[in-house]
């Protein structure tokens, strides 16, 4: 009864997976599953087999251990075609057949011997499910799901492979064979269940893998798709629409941080004369050459888009106006020398093309289309004025009107710790003022305000741990002016986030307060006590 039991579930398990190998073979157009599908129904059929082997013990045992050494010889067939190692019937694979099929007649009608076949049949399982390792560990696994499961699934199919050497050996090894896996007995129950349990394994790593494989075709379809989107087909290099999101990246970060930003446009001078002269497959040479050129040449930072037509836009971020300038002008001189002899689709050889280049500094607020309006005037005004030239807009400074506090050298004190918190209080202070400058929102103000004040406090309280140190004596008073501008800066922090402030009145706390009042006057007073006591310490660690 138990027997029965157990072949009916083996059936019911095994036939439900093969099932849904179809299913899923038909669905999918898988050849590859199609091998699986196969071996897990010829598992099915076996099994069906097994029921009626005390009827018919041909088919019941012969057959069915005959049929379910072809469903593994086909789950190894599967492996090698899934890793993609041909031919998938190989050499070896045909004398397994002969020597296996001639055991099996040999032992079953000329030299009947249950053992022979026994031990073959777990033989050539073994065998079988050791070709399934070796198709694992001959594939490359470039993807990273097998290679995580490498060992793993290594592991299991080892453990596979033991179980049935040993079955072997209990073959070899027993005197009463024939009773003993012919009747109920505990070994024969736990070869049915483990075969049950590595059939159901099997097949959850064969759909884990397949699963893999299919989300590596739709993340590859994904990024050819975004390839197209977002890649001029022609040059390769970024279109419009991948503009979009980088430059919305970049416009944020220069009005957060007050980074220069800087724009190249240039257009290919007289491209309709080539388009009619020469072809437009020669134009099209040009154009990518043009690409190619730039594309090239850029930094890690920059980035070049086909803006349209003959046109070419390059972002420059962390560059000021004339840095990009003087990459505009090497770019320029780069595509004047391009040897077209030998290009592909060029009817007729020629050296060279020229270009206008127009090169502005975005100022921090600036819309996106402004900036291209401005760029897009000043490439033309290359254009008027005689063409392969760079120009630039002469008159951006003007309009930012910005401020840059320059640091002076008579504000170093001598102590490094304090000079470094010194610069970083005036470039944070710089920042804010430039922020107000230009009505930058006021989270943005309050957020520089907040970053401003904090550092002022612990700045303070270093630069009074180091007055302690060099003994100054007037660091009571030198406290009392340090609490008085904290509260003042905590006062326009709270003004800030209510109402909005003029620039003018965040310089007046910059400049009047900090810099002038206390970094310049207050701080002065004790920068040659400072000097000597550097001076002290240096020439002990000398003697």
């Amino acid at each position: 009864m138990w027997n029965m039991a157990l072949s009916i579930s083996l059936v019911t398990i095994s036939s439900a997976i093969a099932l849904m190998m179809w299913i899923m073979t038909i669905a999918r157009k898988s050849n590859t599953l199609k091998y699986f599908a196969l071996s897990f129904t010829f598992l099915s059929i076996s099994f069906i087999l097994f029921l009626v082997q005390e009827r018919y013990p041909l088919y019941g045992i012969v057959f069915a251990n005959s049929i379910m050494i072809l469903s593994y010889m086909f789950l190894a067939l599967g492996s090698r075609k899934f890793y993609n190692i041909y031919p998938l019937l190989s050499a070896r694979f045909y004398f397994y057949l002969i020597i296996g099929g001639s055991l099996f007649v040999i032992f079953t009608f000329w030299i009947p011997s249950y053992r022979v076949r026994a031990i073959s049949a777990s033989a050539f399982v073994a065998i079988f499910s050791a070709e399934n390792i070796y198709s694992l560990v001959k594939n490359q696994l470039s993807s990273l799901f097998r290679k995580s499961f490498k060992l793993p699934i290594v592991i299991i199919i080892s453990l596979f492979i033991a179980f049935h050497i040993t079955r072997i050996i209990v073959l070899i090894l027993s005197n009463d064979i024939g009773s003993y896996f012919m009747e109920i007995h505990p070994y024969t129950t736990a070869t049915f269940l483990v075969t049950q349990f590595f059939t159901i394994l099997w097949a959850e790593l064969i759909l884990l893998a397949d699963m893999e494989q299919l989300l590596g075709r739709v993340e590859k379809k994904k990024e050819q798709l975004a390839s197209i989107a977002f890649n001029d087909q022609l040059t390769g290099i970024n279109n419009r629409y991948a503009l979009e999101g980088f430059l919305d990246q970049e416009l944020e970060r220069q009005d957060r941080y007050l980074e220069p930003l800087s724009f190249i446009l240039f257009d290919i001078d007289h491209f309709k004369r080539i388009n009619d002269k020469l072809g437009h497959s020669a134009g099209d040479d040009v154009l990518i050459a043009a690409a190619q050129a730039a594309q090239t040449n850029l930094r890690l930072t920059d980035r070049i888009f086909r803006w349209g037509g003959e046109e070419f836009l390059i972002v420059c971020p962390h560059t000021l106006l004339n840095g990009a300038a003087e990459f505009a002008q090497k770019l320029r001189h780069l595509l004047s020398v391009i040897d077209f002899t030998g290009a592909n689709n060029i009817p007729i050889k020629f050296t060279g093309i020229t270009a206008s280049f127009g090169v502005i500094e975005r100022f921090p607020g600036e819309s996106r289309n402004d900036c291209f309006r401005r760029v897009d005037k000043i490439m033309y005004l290359a254009k008027k004025n005689g063409r392969n030239r760079v120009e630039l807009d002469q008159n951006e400074k003007e309009k930012k009107g910005l401020v840059n506090i320059q640091w002076l050298e008579e504000w170093n004190s001598g102590i490094s710790i304090i000079d470094m918190e010194h610069r970083e209080l005036v470039q944070k202070g710089t920042r804010l003022i430039n922020l107000a400058v230009i009505q930058s929102k006021k989270e943005l103000l309050c957020e520089a305000m907040n970053s401003l004040q904090t550092h002022i406090i612990k700045h303070f309280r270093n630069e009074e741990e180091i007055l302690k140190t060099i003994k100054y004596d007037k660091i009571e008073e030198h406290k009392r002016i340090h609490k008085h501008l904290e509260e003042d800066a905590r006062i326009l922090y709270e003004k800030l986030a209510k109402e909005p402030v003029i620039a003018v009145e965040i310089f007046h706390f910059l400049m009047d307060q900090i810099i002038i009042g206390h970094l310049k006057d207050s701080d002065s007073d004790f920068f040659q006590l400072a000097r000597e006591y550097m001076n002290r310490i240096d020439l002990n660690s000398k003697e």
